[in-house]
């Protein structure tokens, strides 16, 4: 019987159906059962040659189309026992799916890749496990990416290959110094140094490079900031000279991050700008969505919110676009502080909340830190328990990624603060004074000037407080990290009032309403705006109180109305400072 006739035979039994693919005729079965039985019935044998045929005759219909068919030709030439056809489209596969940023595709293709290339001692093994491993560290999957590269040093160490050790280290580093779930300084360290002399022994100046940025990197990672520059010129020196093109562009988006960090701006931007250009020319969506990432800070920092928010928004559509989860949560962390400086505090909530839950699942650092910020917030917001119970619980977790070990240490002596925990508080203070540095990264220093200073007043030591405060706005000013001056003059002009200098603490706070209102800030604004109708009212003042009074209310009650349950509003205008302008008014 042709075969025309067996088809239509099984399409009227209800076995088979013809798919809607024209103008290629297709059939499928009904049910995947049916399928399975059909597939079980043939003996392994026949099977394998079937699998064999198909593809070689898919090869010879389609040989202008095999890059699309690759998934399915490694199929059926893996199950039909042609290894090295199979291994050779697996690796199309892979890097077919790595370049539309289908990541888990790439994965499962490259996995396939690498057990044939082991199986049959290609000389791919080393190319295709790094393939791999860079598109499990994507997939936020560290601990096997780990294992990958544990392996490859391994087994390129057993052959002599130094090639393929020398890129297995850097891998391998690099995944250390990364802030992650396997973050891991000193064997970063370690495995740097030893890849770093065995590139200088092969004289491979792209290794040299890599090797460069990744102690760049760690230094950053680390907190040494100066070093950390001085890494990154050497490998951007050596990108230049060579025309390494791909790694400028990893080397300029970290050290555009150290320049910003140690206050020098404007090369910080360029460094991040030129980056960027090259991730686009590279179509590298998942390194551009993390360059967003590092310029939407650097807008952060200097409290130009509009451009910062613009940013991140365009950095978490790319990021939802490859499909990575940590980056998207990792540029979301500045836009919830912008939201809660503006007064948005329950769209900042629901941010934060859905930041932690997101990078928990991938083990992304910044979630249990978000989650210690989110208790600072709380707390201040009027519910110290509540915010010190949300903050308890990400103590531990946090606490593993020693590179914030500051601002875990900052948050929590905020937090106690709060809680009028003071003996407590001092304890954590010291705690972080004995690692600060003010060349640390923002975010993490930033904090323990804040802590150290708050401590000051609650202990009733005005003029430390005042002596701290001024010491801390220099430096800000110096760095030009603009988002923080209004809290730092804040802080400053409470010191002054402590210390009944109210004429010096009338011009503070003018100057923080003014920022405050530069920057969008509803916050500082209702702040300033309610200190500066106290001492209006100290002076007798009744129609300037009543004037300031209604301003700060006005920017309360936006506060109030945008908190995002009845509880935390109610907290809200309990606070002092609320209940001050609420009866001035």
């Amino acid at each position: 019987m042709p075969l025309t006739h067996q088809l239509i035979t099984l399409e009227a039994a209800g076995l088979i159906r013809l798919a809607p693919n024209l103008p290629e005729v297709e059939y499928l079965f009904r049910h995947a059962l049916l399928q399975d039985s059909a597939y079980g019935s043939l003996l392994k044998a026949d099977r394998k040659h079937l699998h064999a045929v198909v593809g070689e005759v898919l090869e010879q219909l389609y040989d202008d189309h095999l890059a699309e068919l690759a998934p399915v030709l490694a199929h059926h030439f893996a199950l039909g026992g042609d290894e090295t056809r199979a291994l050779g489209y697996y690796a199309e596969a892979g890097a077919s799916a790595t370049q539309h940023h289908a990541i888990p595709e790439a994965v499962a293709h490259y996995t396939h890749a690498v057990a044939l290339a082991r199986k049959t001692n290609s000389p791919q093994l080393g190319e295709l496990s790094l393939k791999l491993g860079r598109a499990l560290e994507v997939n936020s999957q560290h601990t096997t990416a780990l294992q990958i590269y544990t392996e490859l040093t391994a087994f390129a160490r057993e052959r002599g290959e130094r090639a393929v050790e020398l890129s297995a280290l850097v891998a391998h580093a690099t995944l250390y110094a990364t802030p992650s779930s396997v973050h891991n300084p000193s064997h970063a360290q370690e495995l740097a140094e030893q890849a770093l002399a065995l590139a200088r022994d092969l004289n491979d100046a792209a290794a040299q490079a890599k090797v460069f940025w990744v102690l760049s990197w760690l230094n950053l990672i680390q907190n040494h900031m100066n070093q950390g520059a001085q890494y990154g010129e050497q490998s951007l020196a050596i990108t230049r000279e060579f025309h390494l093109t791909e790694q400028r562009a990893f080397t300029l988006n970290d050290l555009g991050r150290v320049y910003v960090y140690l206050g020098r701006m404007a090369e910080g931007q360029a460094a991040l700008t030129e980056a960027a250009q090259l991730w686009r020319d590279f179509n590298n969506l998942p390194m551009l969505a993390d360059n967003l990432t590092a310029r939407a800070y650097t807008h952060f920092l200097v409290a130009e919110y509009d451009d910062a928010l613009h940013i991140s928004d365009e950095a978490y559509a790319v990021s939802v676009s490859t499909g990575n989860v940590w980056s998207q949560a990792s540029c979301r962390l500045n836009l919830s502080y912008i939201y809660f400086e503006q007064g948005d505090l329950a769209r900042a909530i629901e941010m934060m909340n859905d930041l932690i839950a997101t990078g928990s699942a991938v083990g992304y650092p910044g979630a249990p830190l978000t989650q210690l910020d989110l208790g600072w917030m709380l707390a201040w917001l009027g519910s110290p328990e509540q915010g010190l119970a949300l903050a308890r619980e990400s103590y531990a977790t946090a606490e593993k990624f020693s590179f914030a070990r500051l601002w875990l240490l900052a948050v929590w002596a905020r937090i106690l603060i709060l809680n009028q925990r003071l003996p407590e508080a001092e304890e954590v203070v010291e705690k972080a004074r004995a690692i600060y540095s003010p060349e640390g990264p923002l975010l993490i220093s930033i904090l323990f000037p804040f802590a150290e200073c708050e401590l000051a007043l609650a202990q009733g030591e005005a003029a430390r407080a005042l002596t701290l405060t001024s010491d801390f706005i220099q430096y800000l000013q110096r760095v030009g990290k603009h988002f923080f001056l209004p809290q730092a003059l804040y802080l400053k002009s409470r010191a002054e009032l402590a210390l009944h200098q109210s004429e010096a603490a009338h011009a503070t706070l003018h100057t923080v309403r003014a920022l405050a209102e530069a920057h969008g800030s509803r916050r500082m604004q209702w702040l300033a705006l309610s200190a500066l109708s106290q001492i209006a009212r100290d002076h007798g003042e009744a129609e300037a109180t009543r004037a300031l009074s209604e301003q700060a209310r006005s920017h309360l009650e936006y506060l109030a109305a945008h908190c995002p349950t009845p509880d935390l509003r109610e907290s809200l205008l309990n606070l002092p400072e609320a209940r001050a302008v609420l009866e001035a008014v």
